[in-house]
């Protein structure tokens, strides 16, 4: 969740618990705050850490450690645990956790499986479903779920990661991304923000913050700024809401459009193969959703239209992107 913190309150403590804490807190607040985390198949708290202050209050804070008596495991898709550092769904053990759902014997064989990483015998782990990563000094970073989990031009990407990075943003002061389901083979992120202040900063911006935090292939190619995110009746994102026809279509263009019948020819060729309205001379190619098979089919067009590979430097390149690394920097034979 985010969150104004309060400037004056007789509060000593504040126990945070059922929603993500998005921002650790400023210094000199007046109270103590415990960042706790937990499901109710496992009695509710399962990890907990004092929170230092931060005077910038940007960075998500850990969920902390395991409490006496709780057993967690990160662990991957065969639910082999995993190094410290790469993310992984939370297992968690221990005397806490419940022993099934009540006349739901298929869901509780599915979510409650039997200890494998243990020495208690007849014990049993509860399958989260949540996505964390255990930093080098034993507390845990949560992800978000793994439902969140989505493939993009073949990357597994979690958007939970995604929506953290950019609430680190000075002026974010919510968002969640999805993936475009319209056309897996071109599906591509989209982030939907609300502003902390009246400034909505630009897609460049949006793109070099993630870029310093996040690998190229997750950061999103649209960024959408809403007065609000859309929720259900019990408060949580209406993803159907944000995947609305129209309501993914990215800002606009680059600066640069078209100059010749050419660059037309070549705009209208990525706008087909990316399911683009519009389509900048000067914008990534990649970041705009294309992958390593629509590359192939826009040289195959390329080449249809008269273009060769790899003759000179790129007299038509804007649209294709530098990061082709020399895949699309072509020479035109004929036409303007």
């Amino acid at each position: 969740m985010g969150l104004q913190w309060p400037k004056a309150t007789s509060l000593r403590y504040l126990l945070t618990g059922g929603d993500t804490l998005l921002m650790v807190p400023p210094p000199d607040l007046g109270f103590v705050v415990v960042n706790n985390y937990g499901v109710t198949e496992a009695t509710v708290v399962s990890t907990s850490v004092k929170l230092k202050p931060s005077p910038t209050s940007l960075s998500a804070p850990t969920i902390g450690r395991p409490i006496t008596g709780a057993e967690l495991y990160v662990v991957d898709e065969k639910l082999t645990p995993v190094v410290a550092g790469e993310p992984g769904e939370l297992l968690v053990g221990g005397v806490s956790v419940a022993s099934g759902y009540l006349n739901l014997p298929e869901l509780t064989a599915e979510r409650f499986i039997a200890d494998h990483l243990g020495c208690e015998p007849g014990a049993r782990l509860y399958r989260t479903g949540d996505l964390v990563r255990s930093n080098h000094d034993g507390s845990l970073e949560f992800l978000g779920r793994i439902d969140d989990q989505v493939k993009v031009r073949g990357f597994r990407i979690e958007c939970g990661e995604v929506a953290a990075a950019l609430l680190r943003h000075a002026d974010v002061s919510s968002c969640t991304v999805v993936a475009t389901e319209d056309d897996p083979s071109k599906r591509r992120l989209v982030a939907y923000l609300v502003a902390a202040t009246d400034r909505h900063p630009g897609i460049d911006e949006m793109r070099a913050h993630l870029g310093s935090r996040l690998p190229d292939y997750m950061i999103p190619s649209a960024f959408v700024w809403l007065a609000e995110l859309p929720t259900t009746a019990n408060g949580k994102i209406d993803r159907a809401a944000l995947s609305a026809p129209g309501i993914t279509e990215r800002p606009g263009p680059g600066d640069v459009g078209p100059r010749s019948d050419l660059e037309h020819a070549i705009g209208a060729i990525v706008r087909r193969l990316l399911g683009l309205s519009s389509v900048g001379l000067d914008e990534d190619f990649f970041l705009l959703g294309g992958h390593s098979l629509l590359a192939a089919q826009l040289i195959a067009a390329l080449s249809r239209r008269g273009c060769r590979r790899g003759a000179a430097p790129g007299r038509v390149r804007g649209p294709f992107g530098e990061r082709a690394g020399g895949l699309c920097r072509t020479s035109c034979v004929g036409g303007g």
